[in-house]
């Protein structure tokens, strides 16, 4: 016997386990939305602005090397201690340009930069920002330390941390200012998304990032740039119609930053709109081993903006003034149901195939039915929003009509109520015990007294 309740106990086990799978969402494990399209970056994150949705993502929080997309972070932090770059003028300092980190990795400077030379912030920003010239990064580090810390490159490379903890980077860790190999500098895409995003919302750092070209003016110690100015390029090879037969250029993009090192190849940090829709995709990790390789992340991310552009579009899966659901109504004398509303309709991301019709509402915290009085607009409980395994949302029902209670049936079910509850069962039991009791002793004490009488009549005789 007890091996038969053992077998249909492991039975059930399984049963329940298998149960439980089918009710998690099976998603596919890299993506939010599936893709036609074989992604070559190890990393990706992808997010809808409009809509704060991820529409794409691939291993999105392994850590890898950010390469020199930590100059946006630099930038970033500059803007928002001063919002007029042009106002503020930085010297290049000998301890910039023989920094050893820098030499040592044969670094050069490609916004042209010398010892001693005066320019604006906006233009050493440019350079920073646009060649990537790290000599740059580091001058504005000093610079904004100098400013407004203890003049320590130590002192601005703690803002960058704290900056990145402030916006919910949880694994990230930032050691210089540009982005140089060091193996304790790390980020992750899902985090470097939060610091894209952010940068974004500050106006000059979108204007610097979307710029092709920029021309920095004749300085003191570089005299010969002439009226035309020294041309600054932007590394990011998307926004430049010249990379148009490498696959490189995408016209809807809008910045962010390039970035490479050998233990990282290719990385990117980039933002495209296009007829209303905007987007942050961040790519790592492209296997590069040479800068000068194909740009993979560059590659991708043309590709997933085609396919984002194309194929998502913000749909309204439930309207406010439609019904999704009933429920059945108790206590009501002539309405036996009740028609849900959504609260507030639900607008969301989906792919431009998908009908709303298509969309199942799945009740999650309403019973099976509800007792009048019922008032129009009452909170009755949530349902999700399922299409096919996964769930797009959650919404909240409210009642369509106002129900009113019938008198008569609420105190017949008070009534029922009473005669069912535990309380007046026991009482009832033992209201009738004691009067079958009482019976049975009145009996008992009758025939008693009888038989006493009986005897006393028979000894007078």
């Amino acid at each position: 016997m007890n091996h038969i309740k053992r077998a249909v106990s492991t039975l059930m086990a399984v049963i329940v386990f298998l149960g439980v799978l089918v009710m998690i969402p099976q998603t596919s494990a890299n993506a939010a939305f599936v893709i036609d399209y074989d992604v070559t970056c190890d990393a990706v994150y992808m997010v809808n602005l409009d809509t704060g949705i991820p529409v794409y993502e691939k291993n999105s929080e392994k850590q890898k090397y950010p390469a020199s997309m930590t100059k946006l972070v630099t930038c970033m932090i500059a803007l928002e201690y001063y919002s007029d770059p042009k106002a503020e003028n930085v010297t290049i300092s000998r301890e910039v340009m023989t920094n050893e980190t820098l030499l040592s990795n044969g670094v050069w400077s490609t916004g042209g930069l010398k010892e001693g030379e005066r320019l604006s912030l906006k233009d050493l920003l440019h350079c920073a920002m646009l060649p990537s010239d790290n000599y740059a990064a580091l001058a504005i580090a000093y610079f904004i330390s100098q400013e407004k810390g203890n003049g320590t490159l130590l002192w601005f490379i703690d803002r960058m941390n704290e900056k990145a903890r402030e916006l919910g980077c949880t694994n990230t860790q930032f050691m210089n200012p540009h982005g140089l190999y060091h193996s304790a500098h790390y980020t992750t895409a899902k985090d470097m998304f939060k610091l894209a995003e952010h940068a974004m919302t500050i106006p000059y750092f979108a204007e610097i990032v979307s710029t092709p070209v920029y021309r920095r003016p004749a300085t003191n110690k570089n005299p010969d740039f002439g009226k035309e100015g020294y041309r600054l390029e932007n590394t990011n090879m998307m926004l430049s119609t010249a990379y148009e037969e490498k696959g490189y250029y995408y016209q809807y993009v809008k910045g962010i930053k390039t970035g490479f090192i050998g233990a990282a190849g290719h990385t990117l940090a980039t933002y495209a709109t296009r007829n209303g829709y905007s987007y942050i995709t961040i790519l790592m990790d492209d296997g590069a081993k040479k800068n000068s390789d194909k740009n993979y992340c560059m590659i991708d991310a043309k590709a997933l903006y085609q396919w984002a552009f194309t194929s998502l579009d913000l749909k309204e899966l439930v309207s406010a003034t439609k019904p999704v659901t009933t429920v059945d109504v108790d206590l009501a004398w002539s309405v036996d149901t009740l028609d849900l509303y959504p609260q507030d309709s639900f607008t969301t991301l989906m792919l431009n195939n998908v009908e709303p019709s298509s969309i199942m509402v799945k009740k999650k915290d309403i019973p099976d039915s509800i007792e009048a009085p019922i008032k129009k607009g009452q909170v009755i409980g949530t349902a999700d929003l399922i299409y096919g395994s996964e769930k797009v949302g959650t919404i909240t029902l409210i009642a369509g009509d106002t129900v009113e209670r019938s008198e008569l049936l609420y105190v017949l079910k008070l009534a029922g109520d009473l005669f069912s509850s535990p309380v007046f069962l026991i009482i009832f039991f033992l209201a009738v015990f004691g009067l079958v009791g009482y019976f049975v002793y009145s009996l008992m004490r009758s025939r008693s007294v009888g038989s006493v009488k009986r005897v006393r009549r028979y000894r007078r005789m």
